[in-house]
């Protein structure tokens, strides 16, 4: 159910354009699982046999409420798949219904993480810095509207496509971000390859996007060094101590093929930025060392066009690592103190850049970091930490 919640309700809200409708079939199909399996045996295919019994349950339901019928006829005539059949993939489609001006731009990336990934409201709320509740009834007014104004669950014409297409990629990279962070959870590497995969489809389905290949270069890059993150004892290797022989040389070279393809469209973008500072950190495999000037060059055009807390923080990183140490903390400081409170890797920053010339505050700063880690082999290394740039 974690792995194919997404697909399943795609199809579903796809066909009936009512995305609660769907959970909620969905829902009622996975109890009829939980009563039927144990006495009759898992079938061949769970999905199908899943996205089956909630079809049924959703087509019930429209039967019952007489202001839907033409919908449910044409839902009939749709040609339905039998249940030995796998349900298609609607997942993209789902992606930008989620984005649809009819719902407020800050619902966006929570909707499509909830809808497409089946992540709980509480861990979402954490990711968008949002109280839980608030957060449930900000998305059960959203699937109202969706169904109210029966968006259709399709690619949108060319001229909406850019309003729409990034809320999808900043929510896929924040999926990824939660996956590749929370590796002390059991669907931490699932939730990454989802992430991986929803961007392949995207840019399957837009080709000529340069955006959608820089995001998907951005997570292979990242994703490549998972093998090297953690040493033979479990500790937490930093990226600038990795081997580079740990490696998935593969996973760079696509990534590298992603970015060259979305340099040659000639329409540049943050993510493409992002991607590029991970291509001049994976070339250390070939040259030795890392090109922090060029690094910090990105940074600096990163920071005219999106200076999120991110960037900034890791524009600060790289001043760090070339001793420009001053530097680095008048650009933390230049941060609103509300925005940076519980970010984690700004007050890792912070620590090395004043560690040189504060060590009391450096301490200070690397204290409120381990308190908001939570991968124990993370706060160990923070424990450790002696403020080198790396």
């Amino acid at each position: 159910m974690r792995t194919a919640y997404g697909r399943l309700v795609s199809y579903l809200s796809a066909r009936t354009r009512d995305l609660a409708a769907a959970e909620d079939a969905l829902s009622e199909g996975l109890v009829q699982a939980l009563r039927a399996w144990p006495r009759d045996g898992v079938p061949r295919d769970p999905v199908a046999w899943l996205a089956t019994a909630a079809r049924r349950r959703s087509t019930d339901d429209h039967r019952r409420h007489e202001r839907e019928r033409r919908l449910c006829d044409q839902f009939a005539n749709v040609r339905q798949p039998t249940a030995g059949d796998s349900p298609p993939d609607e997942r993209v489609s789902l992606l930008l219904a989620c984005a649809h001006p009819t719902t407020p731009e800050d619902v966006h990336g929570p909707l499509m993480l909830q809808a497409t990934l089946g992540l709980p409201v509480d861990r979402i709320a954490a990711a968008y810095l949002v109280a839980p509740g608030t957060l449930a009834r900000r998305l059960s007014r959203a699937k109202a509207k969706l169904r109210e104004a029966a968006v259709p669950f399709e690619i949108p014409d060319v001229e909406r496509l850019p309003e729409r297409l990034q809320p999808v990629l900043d929510a896929v990279h924040t999926a990824f971000t939660l996956g590749w962070e929370g590796c002390g959870e059991p669907d931490s590497v699932a939730l990454v390859q989802e992430s991986i995969w929803l961007t392949r489809s995207v840019v399957e389905r837009l080709p000529d996007e340069p955006e959608p290949r820089g995001l998907l270069a951005l997570l292979l890059h990242s994703n490549a060094r998972r093998g090297a993150r953690r040493g033979n004892d479990g500790g937490f290797v930093p990226l600038g101590q990795q081997d580079c022989r740990l490696w998935d040389h593969e996973q760079i070279d696509e990534a590298e093929g992603h970015l060259r393809h979305a340099a040659s469209l000639r329409r540049p973008g943050p993510l493409q930025t992002m991607a590029a500072i991970q291509s001049v950190h994976a070339d250390r495999r070939r040259t030795g060392r890392t090109d922090w000037q060029a690094v910090l060059e990105l940074y600096d055009h990163a920071v005219q066009t999106t200076p999120t807390v991110g960037v900034v923080v890791g524009r600060a990183a790289a001043l760090v690592a070339l001793g420009r140490e001053p530097d680095a903390v008048a650009a933390l400081e230049s941060l609103p103190t509300e925005r940076v409170s519980t970010h984690q890797p700004y007050w890792v920053i912070r620590s090395a850049a004043l560690a040189p010339v504060d060590p009391a505050d450096a301490y200070r700063a690397r204290q409120r970091a381990i308190g908001l880690t939570t991968d124990p082999a993370v706060r160990s290394f923070l424990a450790q930490y002696t403020g080198s740039g790396d």
